[in-house]
């Protein structure tokens, strides 16, 4: 019915109610008297008018968010071997948001301009999971910012809701090429933001200033209120945190009382999770603590390389070296890839 409904400029097809009137028998079907071409013509009208309705911005349909499926980050999986590509993009470990340089990718996060959570709400809610995979690693979406800025400036929010302090002019010009090519949606307020933005701008390129190298402020620990852990510290979207993300992300040692600490796994069920500082056998961290037990090396320790040779045991002492007890003097320290 759609092709019989409306012409190329949204208008009534009239040789197509015609050709249906002649086939039911009906003398009057092009003045539109008969029941069935009354339906086609209502029906026309109503498809016609919701074509026309439909608001459109930059190429962009204008709709409100809608979430019509559940969000799961692990489904906008990406990894970490897209960080060295993004600095080759850029040409140096840079936050565009910011203008800072970094001394190295380790200080920076992997930053989506238009967040995956958003991206959900905007229309990728409804499609597949590779599509779902390929918006999450295109590096048309990503760049690198620190992590005070991506985790509590940015975080999931629009253009309506947050501007970088620099950039803007790229950083606008990139959120619609993303949306634009994924077909994703624009609400009226972010469109209007955007508008601001692109309307004064005499160039949309990426701006990379001259920069020393300077350290970024630590960042503080995640409150309750402040977001989804797994957004923030799941970097590869498995659906759990391990040491090693908590450790990249400042957070170690770990608290029940952290929100992260529903994600991860507390083998000693202390309470405390990565208390073991990287690079120590988990007898010395117990010796932090105060305490010098005996530690089982025929267990195995996951990413630690120590070689036993056949001794049943390692003691620690205060420099927290793994020592061998039948051999005097000899100490190997235990290293971790972590």
């Amino acid at each position: 019915m759609k092709q019989a409904c409306c012409g190329s400029a949204g208008t009534l097809d009239h040789v197509a109610l015609r050709q249906q009137g002649e086939q039911r028998g009906h003398q009057d079907a092009v003045m539109g008297c008969g029941p069935d071409v009354m339906r086609i013509f209502v029906c026309a009208a109503l498809l016609c008018a919701g074509i026309a309705s439909a608001e459109t911005w930059r190429g962009l349909t204008v709709a409100s968010e809608h979430r019509c499926s559940p969000y799961r980050a692990a489904d906008y999986s990406y990894p970490q071997s897209v960080e060295p590509m993004i600095v080759a993009r850029i040409g140096k470990v840079y936050g565009p948001y910011t203008g800072r340089c970094f001394a190295s990718p380790s200080e920076t996060d992997i930053e989506h301009l238009v967040a995956r959570s958003e991206a959900h709400d905007s229309g990728l809610c409804a499609v597949d999971g590779e599509t779902r995979r390929r918006f999450a690693r295109d590096l048309l979406n990503l760049t690198l910012a620190g992590p005070r800025v991506n985790r509590y400036q940015k975080r999931a929010h629009d253009a309506a809701e947050w501007l970088p302090p620099q950039n803007k002019c790229w950083f606008a010009a990139r959120v619609v090429a993303v949306r634009r090519k994924y077909g994703l949606t624009v609400d009226r307020r972010e469109a209007d933001a955007l508008e601001r933005v692109l309307s004064a701008c005499t160039s949309t390129e990426m701006v990379v200033g001259e920069c020393a190298p300077a350290a970024e402020p630590p960042a503080r620990r995640l409150s309750e209120s402040e977001g989804d852990p797994l957004e923030i510290y799941d970097d590869n979207g498995n659906g759990r945190i391990t040491c090693a993300e908590a450790r990249r992300h400042g957070i170690a040692p770990v608290p029940r009382s952290h929100p992260a600490y529903r994600y991860m796994r507390d083998g000693d069920g202390d309470g405390v999770v990565c208390e073991r500082s990287p690079g120590l056998l988990p007898c010395a961290a117990s010796a932090r603590r105060g305490k010098v037990p005996t530690y089982e090396t025929d267990r195995t320790v996951p990413q630690i390389q120590i070689h036993t040779h056949g001794l049943n045991r390692c003691d620690c002492d205060g420099q927290f070296h793994c020592h061998n007890p039948s051999r005097t003097g000899q100490s190997r320290q235990a290293a971790s890839s972590r």
